[in-house]
């Protein structure tokens, strides 16, 4: 006992004790040791309130209810709160007690000790009135300030408040509900949840229990309990929408969406004045794209609560989704302006980045580009993080051709995101239309790879496959293309344009048809169906394409050309230089529409005209060998041999494998009566084309304007075997047998000529042969009659009457004793000066 009292006295920093006698009878008494501390801090406060104040004392008993204690406290258990001198004076007595501190609220508490001690004498009967007395007077009063502090959002003070009502009352579930609610607002939401569970311990019946529960377990994420509770709290209060609303709220959570909806609309039914209702359900139906519906819904809520910015960015939404963007921006603009509000609500701050990146993105769509890469810089301002501003900065700046920075901010977009698709889709496209398509492909396949089923990804690599001349690969991914959107033309167009570039113009024809049933409106779906139909020969149904593409396009150059051209395949030459002048007219610096012009003059027989087009493709496309060859021609038309002969020369430069351009510069110098330089050109196309008869034929002739009959006469014998038809090619052979010596059967030749001859149905080929056998066997009148009947006939066919003429002359060389046969030659030429040409250079199976 006596290592006790040392032990006491020991403590005399916190411990004075008064009396030695009361300090001995302690000592001296069989007390265990917890009485003993008990009766010695009762006698140490006992000892020290010897005040003069005669209220202290009970003070001491009455302030150890509350815990802590200030002077409103004492004001209280006093019942004179207006006496605040007094208040304040017993206030500033009971702090100098050694037992009493003051805490971090500046408040006075008693140590627990003494606070327990003097709790526990209340209890017995000499003080229990007044206990409860100054009990009740407590709980009132804390109950009334701490509302008064809830209406003035003090919640930290209002919380300490009822801390007091609860220690002082602690069987009522209504405190335990009160402060739940302070908990909640104060999101302390593990301490509500504790408050509201003990309130539904004490009163299991009361509905609005369950529904606070049910909301901390929302804010909790324990969304299985939250239902628990609202389910339990409809059962009980089965008008009260609230608990409908967050039910409803829960189910959305959950993704039960009927749930949610149906309790949405009971909520709405119960109290339809309540915006969130309205605006939850339409978010759940803009979730379930019911962009309609989420509108409707959107703008009630905004009619009653129309300063409220979360709403409007939400209907923009809406709009956005409905591509009505300029309701959209008109609410993003909203949702900018509109006061910062909190509520029961989604809530948005003025700094939040989805405002600008969504006001970004619907100027975007309004193609408004710069004022969308202000937003989206801001947004990224913001939220220097987010994937999906870069995404669609990069995508403005695409649209504004600034590819190089779009291609930076898609990087920064793989970066944060490597595993979007899109991004690397919007990179690929970019890099696409930078024409860098190796470098695209490979992310056109990442893309697919992150997103197999999205057709327009097979689309963009297609094309690229395309324009990489990889027109397999293009064909299989145009064909994935449409299989994913069977309904997009573009997948149709292109395929057909692939098909076409693998020459299956049958397919091609059938996916640009497809196109155009799709996008009926397009005009360069007809001009590319055009051109399928032209390549398979249908010019009727070619000319009805380009005809439409000109209707829906009438100042595209391009399709006037290829009607023009159309129209010159279907021998309409007239409409061909019309539409072909338009062309011109709409883009004068275009070779092919000058070079289809001249071709359309020369069978108008406006060769001067035809001269003039084709020098100016010369000028436009100098490397052209069609336009020297047709300018080739025209001179020859026109009996401008050594133009025609430069021409053809320059040609053969350009295209020195093509044994045509041979045999056409040797027609030249055989009409030139060059005989030896004919025979060379002959000679080369032999080379090139060794099974082409016509060209021995055209070699034997030019032996024989040398004179070289043994040459001549295999070179006509072996064009004669190959198949070479026609008058023409049988007199010259037999001619070449008679001029070696070949006599025998020369009454018969002359006889099987003459009867070959008269069964020509040409009426052309007829006159000649008739007039050149008359010739030969000296009937030089008859000759001459059907060289008449020739000159006045033959209008259409460009050719015959000046190879007449070199035959005419070849003979007049080969039998110069004849002078009959120099005199007509000598006549057939002055009647030739009167005759105007009229085709382009025939061949040789035209010309013999």
């Amino acid at each position: 006992m006596m290592n006790s009292l040392t032990e006491i006295k020991n403590s005399t920093s916190v411990i004075r004790v008064y009396g030695t006698s009361d300090l001995e009878t302690l000592l001296t008494g069989h007390l265990s040791p917890n009485a003993f501390v008990e009766q010695l801090f009762k006698l140490r406060a006992e000892q020290e309130t010897q005040s003069p104040h005669p209220e202290l004392a009970e003070m001491i008993r009455a302030c150890a209810i509350p815990y802590q204690f200030d002077a409103d406290t004492i004001g209280v258990l006093r019942a004179a709160n207006a006496d605040t001198r007094t208040n304040e004076q017993l206030l500033t007595e009971l702090t100098h007690l050694d037992f009493i501190r003051a805490s971090q609220t500046r408040k006075n508490v008693y140590y627990n000790n003494l606070h327990f001690l003097f709790l526990a004498e209340w209890q017995t009967p000499p003080y229990r009135a007044k206990f409860e007395q100054y009990k009740d007077r407590l709980i009132a009063w804390n109950h009334r300030r701490g509302h008064e502090r809830l209406e003035q959002q003090n919640h930290e003070a209002a919380l300490a408040d009822f801390d007091q009502v609860i220690e002082l009352q602690s069987n009522n579930s209504y405190n335990y509900w009160e402060r739940g609610r302070i908990h909640y607002k104060l999101e302390d939401y593990e301490a509500a949840l504790l408050d509201f569970t003990i309130a539904i311990e004490l009163q299991p019946d009361y509905g609005d229990n369950y529904y606070w529960r049910g909301r901390t377990c929302y804010e909790l994420k324990d969304y299985q309990a939250a239902q628990s509770d609202f389910n339990q709290a409809i059962e009980l209060l089965p008008d009260h929408n609230e608990s409908y609303y967050w039910r409803g709220r829960t189910h959305y959570e959950l993704e039960d969406d009927l749930a949610a909806r149906l309790d949405f609309t009971y909520a709405i039914e119960l109290c339809p004045d309540d915006a969130t209702s309205y605006y939850w359900r339409g978010r759940l139906y803009h979730e379930l794209k019911d962009n309609i519906a989420a509108l409707l819904d959107f703008s009630r809520a905004i009619e009653l609560l129309p300063d409220n910015r979360v709403i409007y960015f939400w209907r923009g939404r809406a709009y956005y989704d409905l591509k009505i963007f300029p309701s959209a921006l008109s609410d993003f603009m909203a949702t900018l302006s509109a006061p910062h509000e909190t509520s029961a609500l989604q809530n948005l701050s003025p700094d939040d980045s989805d405002l600008y990146a969504w006001r970004g993105r619907t100027y975007y769509e309004l193609h408004d580009y710069a004022a969308a890469r202000t937003d989206l810089n801001q947004a990224i301002e913001l939220q220097p993080d987010n994937n999906n501003h870069y995404y669609w900065r990069g995508a403005t700046q695409c649209e504004l051709k600034n590819y190089a920075t779009a291609i930076q901010d898609f990087n920064r977009a793989i970066e944060l995101q490597p595993n979007d698709g899109y991004n690397y889709y919007e990179r690929g496209t970019t890099y696409y239309k930078l024409k860098n398509y190796a470098t695209a492909l490979p992310d056109f396949s990442r893309a697919i790879e992150l997103l197999p089923d999205n057709g327009d990804s097979y689309w963009w690599r297609g094309i690229t496959y395309y324009e990489l001349n990889d027109f397999d690969s293009a064909q299989l991914d145009l064909r994935r293309a449409i299989e994913l959107l069977p309904d997009k033309e573009y997948n149709y167009y292109w395929r057909g344009r692939t098909y076409y570039a693998l020459k299956n113009y049958e397919a091609a024809l059938y996916d640009l048809t497809r196109t155009i049933e799709l996008l009926p409106n397009q005009s360069n779906n007809y001009y590319w169906r055009g051109l399928t139909h032209y390549l398979l020969k249908d010019y009727t149904a070619a000319e009805r394409d380009f005809a439409q593409s000109i209707e829906l396009q009438p100042d595209d150059s391009n399709y006037f050309f290829w009607h023009g051209v159309t129209h010159f395949e279907l021998k309409d030459y007239q409409t061909a230089e019309f539409d072909l002048s338009r062309a011109i007219e709409l883009r004068s610096n275009k070779g092919d529409y000058y070079y289809w012009r001249g071709r359309a003059y020369s069978q108008l027989k406006n060769l001067a005209k035809a001269l003039s087009d084709f020098t100016h493709a010369l000028e436009l496309q100098p490397d052209n060998s069609d336009n020297y060859r047709e300018r080739g021609q025209v001179y020859y038309l026109l009996r401008n041999y050594p133009s025609a002969q430069l021409d053809l020369t320059r040609l053969i430069e350009l295209q020195p494998d093509n044994s045509d351009n041979y045999q056409e510069r040797g027609l030249i110098y055989y009409f030139l009566q060059e005989y030896a330089a004919a025979r060379l050109d002959f000679t080369k196309a032999i080379e090139l084309e060794p099974n082409n008869g016509d060209n021995y034929a055209l070699r034997g002739l030019s032996h024989l304007g040398n004179g070289n009959y043994a040459a001549a006469l295999p070179n006509l014998e072996k064009a004669n075997t190959m198949g070479v038809k026609g008058f023409d090619i049988y007199f010259w052979y037999r001619i070449a047998r008679h001029l070696n010596g070949y006599l025998d059967t020369i009454q018969t030749d002359w006889q099987e000529i003459m009867s070959l001859a008269q069964q020509e149905p040409d009426f052309y080929l007829k006159q000649r042969g008739l007039a050149k056998v008359a010739l030969m066997v000296g009937r030089i009148e008859t000759a001459q009659e059907h060289y008449n009947q020739l000159l006045a006939t033959e209008t259409d066919v460009f050719g015959p009457l000046d190879v007449e003429l070199s035959f005419l002359r070849l003979l007049g060389r080969l039998f110069s004793a004849r002078k009959d046969i120099a005199e007509i030659g000598q006549w057939f030429a002055e009647q030739l000066e009167s005759v105007t040409p009229t085709d382009k250079f025939a061949p040789l199976a035209h010309a013999l």
